[in-house]
C-alpha cells in the first residue's frame, strides 16, 4: 500500500504523476491554450502535499494502526464498513468511518460539517440508511457556484471471498485520505466558490434504485437538484493509490473518448485544462499517447 504525494496533488485540482497517459484516437496534436493561469496559493498546495500527511489516514482506515473515533481507541478490522454478499453485515465498522472523517473535518475549521442521511431501500438487513459525511467552506464572491470534492468512504469484498479482509487501503482510503488532506489545507484560504468535500456512504454495492435512495452519492447528487443548486464542477477521488506491478512508479491514466464520440468537446476540455495545469505548475512526465 502506498499514496504518493504525486496523487495528492492531482486530487488538489493539477495533475502532478511520475506518467500520464491519455488514452484514445482522434486527440489533436495541440488542444486549445490558455485555460489554466498560475496562482501563487495553488502552487503552494500542490508543492507542500507530502507523504507523510497521507498515510496515516490510509493506515487508520485501512486497520494497519489504532486510531481514535470518539474519544475512544479504535481499530478498523475485517470485514470493513458495509458487505452487500453477507446480509445484514453493516453495523459498526461503517458508522466509525463515518464518525471518524467526521470528526476530522469538524477540527478543520470549516464553514459547516454535517451528516446526510439517506434511506436506502427500507430493508435493515439489505440496504439500510447510510450517511453521508458533508464538509463545506462557503465561498464568499460567488457562493451559489459550487464545487463538490468527493470520495467513497465504504468497502466490498469479492464475492468468492466474502469473509476475508478487505481494508481497502486503495479502495479507497486513499480517496478519504486525499479528501481530507484538501478540506484541511484549503481551510485556512478564502475562495469566491464554494467548495463541499463528501465522503459518500454506499458506493461499492448498493443498486441504483429507489431514485438513488440506496446509493450515497445518487441521492446527494437528487438532493442538490431538487435545491436547484448550481454544480459547476467534480471531482472524484477513487483509488489514488494505485500502483501497477508493471509501472516503475506511479502512473496516472486519462481515459478520453474519441473525437468523433466526444460531439460536445467535453473531454478535450478536461484534458486541456489538465495538460496546461501541468505545464503552468511545472510539473514533469507528461506523456500523451494517441
Amino acid at each position: 500500500m502506498r499514496i504518493t504525494r504525486t496523487r495528492a496533488a492531482i486530487a488538489l485540482g493539477v495533475i502532478a504523476a511520475s506518467t500520464v497517459i491519455v488514452r484514445g484516437t482522434g486527440l489533436p496534436d495541440a488542444a486549445a491554450a490558455g485555460t489554466v493561469t498560475y496562482n501563487a496559493n495553488v502552487s503552494t498546495l500542490v508543492n507542500g502535499v507530502a507523504r507523510a500527511q497521507l498515510e496515516p489516514v490510509v493506515r487508520d482506515l485501512s486497520g494497519e494502526q489504532a486510531t481514535t473515533v470518539g474519544g475512544q481507541t479504535y481499530t478498523f478490522s475485517a470485514p470493513r464498513y458495509s458487505n452487500n454478499h453477507v446480509p445484514g453485515q453493516w453495523s459498526a465498522p461503517i458508522d466509525k468511518a463515518e464518525q471518524y472523517i467526521y470528526e476530522k473535518m469538524a477540527g478543520y475549521g470549516l464553514s459547516s460539517v454535517k451528516y446526510q442521511v439517506f434511506p436506502g431501500d427500507g430493508n435493515a438487513m439489505n440496504f439500510p440508511e447510510g450517511r453521508n459525511v458533508i464538509g463545506q467552506i462557503t465561498g464568499t464572491s460567488r457562493p451559489s457556484e459550487i464545487v463538490v470534492v468527493g470520495c467513497h468512504l465504504d468497502v466490498m469484498n469479492d464475492a468468492a471471498w466474502p469473509k476475508g479482509s478487505a481494508p481497502g487501503a486503495d479502495d479507497n482510503a486513499s480517496g478519504c485520505s486525499a479528501l481530507l488532506y484538501m478540506a484541511r489545507m484549503m481551510a485556512g484560504y478564502k475562495l469566491d466558490r464554494t467548495v463541499r468535500f463528501i465522503a459518500f456512504d454506499a458506493e461499492e454495492n448498493a443498486p441504483w434504485s429507489n431514485g438513488g435512495n440506496t446509493v450515497g452519492s445518487g441521492y446527494n447528487a437528487a438532493q442538490s437538484k431538487l435545491a436547484k443548486e448550481k454544480i459547476v464542477g467534480m471531482i472524484q477521488m477513487d483509488g489514488l493509490a494505485y500502483n501497477p506491478v508493471q509501472s516503475a512508479g506511479a502512473v496516472m491514466e486519462m481515459h478520453v473518448r474519441k473525437s468523433t464520440a466526444d460531439a460536445g468537446g467535453i473531454d478535450l476540455a478536461m484534458y486541456t485544462m489538465w495538460r496546461d495545469a501541468i505545464t503552468t505548475y511545472g510539473i514533469t512526465g507528461f506523456v500523451p499517447t494517441k
